[in-house]
């Protein structure tokens, strides 16, 4: 699918905060660098129909990898992925587009 469905999770439903709380959507992270990054932020709606877009925001800081008790840090997979699929703005964060894929 070309990735332009209305109910994907968008590109701008992805972002990234900073040192300095400023939140960068997925689309335009490229341009920073991973030492200027202190979490992420996912924006998923709660329903098709929800129109207000309240939904849910999650949150996920920086893991630190090197506690036993964590396996990954979810922000350093989803900014390797960024970095790889290069996400388009008013995509799916999920469309490829060099591949033309979702």
């Amino acid at each position: 699918m070309p990735g332009e469905a209305e109910h994907l999770l968008l590109s701008e439903n992805i972002m990234f905060e900073t040192l300095t709380k400023e939140l960068i959507p997925a689309h335009a992270v490229g341009k920073l660098d991973w030492s200027e990054i202190q979490g992420c932020i996912v924006d998923i709606l709660s329903a098709k129909n929800d129109k207000k877009h309240k939904g849910n925001r999650l949150y996920f800081g920086l893991a630190d990898i090197t506690d036993p008790n964590q396996a990954y840090c979810i922000t350093e997979k989803l900014w390797k992925y960024i970095k790889a699929a290069k996400p388009q703005k008013g995509r799916s964060f999920f469309y490829v587009p060099v591949l033309n894929w979702t």
